[in-house]
Protein backbone atom coordinates (compact mmCIF):
# COMPACT_ATOMS: atom_id res chain seq x y z
CA UNK A 1 0.00 0.00 0.00
CA UNK A 2 1.38 3.31 -1.17
CA UNK A 3 2.49 5.97 1.58
CA UNK A 4 0.13 8.33 0.29
CA UNK A 5 -2.79 6.02 0.15
CA UNK A 6 -2.36 5.19 3.71
CA UNK A 7 -1.89 9.12 4.92
CA UNK A 8 -5.26 10.02 3.08
CA UNK A 9 -7.06 6.52 4.77
CA UNK A 10 -5.75 8.03 8.33
CA UNK A 11 -7.20 11.53 7.66
CA UNK A 12 -10.03 10.31 6.91
CA UNK A 13 -10.87 8.22 9.65
CA UNK A 14 -9.58 11.64 11.76
CA UNK A 15 -12.34 13.82 10.10
CA UNK A 16 -14.78 11.08 10.33
CA UNK A 17 -14.34 10.72 14.12
CA UNK A 18 -14.10 14.66 14.64
CA UNK A 19 -17.16 15.12 12.29
CA UNK A 20 -19.26 12.35 14.17
CA UNK A 21 -18.31 13.83 17.69
CA UNK A 22 -18.96 17.53 16.86
CA UNK A 23 -22.42 16.79 15.35
CA UNK A 24 -23.36 13.83 17.72
CA UNK A 25 -25.11 16.22 20.36
CA UNK A 26 -27.05 18.08 17.92
CA UNK A 27 -27.79 14.68 16.29
CA UNK A 28 -29.52 13.60 19.14
CA UNK A 29 -31.01 16.41 20.04
CA UNK A 30 -32.96 16.12 16.44
CA UNK A 31 -33.75 12.57 16.98
CA UNK A 32 -35.27 13.04 20.13
CA UNK A 33 -37.23 16.07 19.46
CA UNK A 34 -38.78 13.98 16.00
CA UNK A 35 -39.41 11.10 18.24
CA UNK A 36 -41.32 12.81 20.42
CA UNK A 37 -42.53 16.03 19.20
CA UNK A 38 -44.35 18.61 21.75
CA UNK A 39 -48.00 17.75 23.12
CA UNK A 40 -50.17 19.53 21.53
CA UNK A 41 -52.79 19.78 24.63
CA UNK A 42 -51.89 20.44 27.73
CA UNK A 43 -51.59 18.24 30.56
CA UNK A 44 -55.12 16.98 32.53
CA UNK A 45 -54.48 19.29 35.48
CA UNK A 46 -57.66 17.61 37.09
CA UNK A 47 -56.31 14.59 37.47
CA UNK A 48 -58.11 12.03 40.16
CA UNK A 49 -55.14 12.47 43.15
Amino acid sequence: MPAGNRRLAQWRVTWLIEHSTSHQLLWCIDSFVLQNPPLRQAPNRYAAA
